[in-house]
């Protein structure tokens, strides 16, 4: 994709060492949505940095900008691209996004930034959340942005899953433009030459499991167009409540952020930090920290802790072990239907002793040459944070292969079971990167 997405001519010119920004290379970014002005303060800052946040999308307003340099803490700049505001209705793209408007907003930008304005930018903002019809628009967008500013990183964020495919009077074309999920997603990498997918799913917004079936279409929906166009793949989770008296759990917390690493996804961003769109968010709207900042603190520490041996290898599949064949929470398609156990070659009968749920990502080195492979387990009997236990997980492997299994907390080790394979414990919700290897390297 690289190459298509910035091609370079003499008319093209680039903004300072913007072509070199985007989200730091070689990590898994962590990041949050809505940082209010009554929370750009140093402590503020300081905490945020604390609890492992890497990016911010929607900075409000710019008094904390150079404490974002100060501790390091990307942005994600929105108001120069012209867009509809709110959730858009279809066509309202092109309406919004005039030419005039358009090179107006570039200009803007251009300038701010040559000034300085931005010491942290990560990507521009085209937006959120369009219907299908306007990917069109939204593709010559890009590429008006890319001869304006060559190389420029760019941010979309799509709709969800959920999002409606039938026509009401609000929304003529629906809110997806498109009959299903899986023609959205292929009709925005038709059209829409930005490097990742990204979209927001707030699964714990209803009160009951209604969106489980859902949010895993969506993560396999989002995976599979990634590998067969090279985008990565990025996550917008939920830490907020849509109830006052509820709040999501650590170990919901937990769930999405694995879930990400199992489909192979390259960030996570929590919406919202500060007061955005419901309630129950890190930070209050008096500047006090809520239950969800210890927590949010602490599932990003595990995330982190897991990065550097996750980020060698890329996602090449994920499997769904352990769940029924008529399972109600996966509406997939017959090639995507669950398995017993895993065996692919090299790890073989992978699965839970007590035949719970695992979502497994199936990965192979980066690294040109490299045959390690990995395997990223999460825990999924549990995501609602109801009946939370231990399970035992078993496997063997090819012979003249060798296993590593790296936890959140630290590397776990191996057991073997009556059967001679190889065993660990893995608590629900939690997620473990297995790194097989030639046995010679060890």
């Amino acid at each position: 994709m690289t190459s298509k997405l910035h091609v370079l001519s003499a008319l093209m010119l680039t903004v300072g060492s913007a072509a070199a920004a985007g989200l730091h290379h070689g990590q898994f970014n962590i990041g949050t949505y809505c940082l209010a002005t009554y929370a750009q303060t140093e402590d503020h800052l300081r905490d945020m940095k604390e609890a492992g946040i890497d990016f911010v999308i929607d900075l409000c307003g710019n008094s904390g900008r150079p404490l974002l340099a100060k501790y390091g803490i990307q942005e994600i700049v929105g108001g120069y691209i012209p867009h509809p505001p709110g959730t858009p209705t279809a066509g309202s793209w092109a309406q919004e996004g005039t030419l005039e408007k358009f090179d107006k907003g570039c200009a803007k930008f251009r300038a701010d930034y040559d000034a300085g304005k931005y010491p942290t930018f990560a990507a521009l903002s085209l937006g959120d959340e369009p219907n299908a019809v306007d990917f069109p628009h939204l593709g010559k967008t890009v590429a008006r942005v890319h001869k304006a500013m060559a190389g420029l990183p760019l941010y979309l964020n799509l709709f969800p899953a959920y999002a409606s495919t039938t026509p009401t009077e609000k929304y003529p074309k629906a809110q997806l433009g498109t009959s299903s999920y899986k023609e959205y997603i292929a009709a925005y990498c038709r059209n829409v030459p930005i490097d990742h997918i990204c979209w927001d799913f707030y699964m714990y917004s209803p009160p009951d499991h209604s969106l489980l079936p859902k949010f895993y279409e969506n993560f396999t929906v989002v995976a599979d167009a990634c590998r067969n166009t090279g985008r990565t793949l990025r996550f917008i989770g939920q830490v907020n409540s849509s109830r006052e008296n509820f709040w999501v759990s650590e170990n919901m917390l937990r769930f999405q952020g694995f879930a990400t690493m199992a489909f192979g996804g390259e960030s996570i961003a929590w919406a919202c930090w500060t007061a955005g769109w419901w309630k129950n968010f890190v930070i209050d709207a008096k500047g006090r920290k809520t239950q969800q900042y210890e927590k949010v603190k602490k599932v990003n520490a595990e995330l982190k802790r897991l990065s550097p041996e996750y980020m060698r290898f890329r996602n090449v599949a994920t499997y769904f072990v352990g769940f029924p064949q008529n399972c109600e929470d996966l509406k997939l398609s017959e090639d995507e239907k669950p398995v017993e156990a895993l065996d692919d070659g090299f790890m073989r009968n992978l699965r839970a002793l007590d035949g719970d749920r695992l979502v497994v990502g199936a990965m192979v080195a980066r690294k040109e040459g490299c045959a390690d492979r990995a395997y990223f387990v999460l825990a999924a009997d549990d995501p609602f944070d109801e009946a939370h236990k231990t399970r035992s997980v078993r496997f063997a492997l090819a012979e003249g292969f060798s296993a590593k299994v790296h936890g959140w907390s630290g590397n776990i080790a191996l057991g073997t079971g009556d059967d001679g394979n190889k065993v660990f414990n893995l608590e629900s919700c939690a997620g473990v990167l297995i790194v097989v290897s030639p046995a010679s390297v060890r």
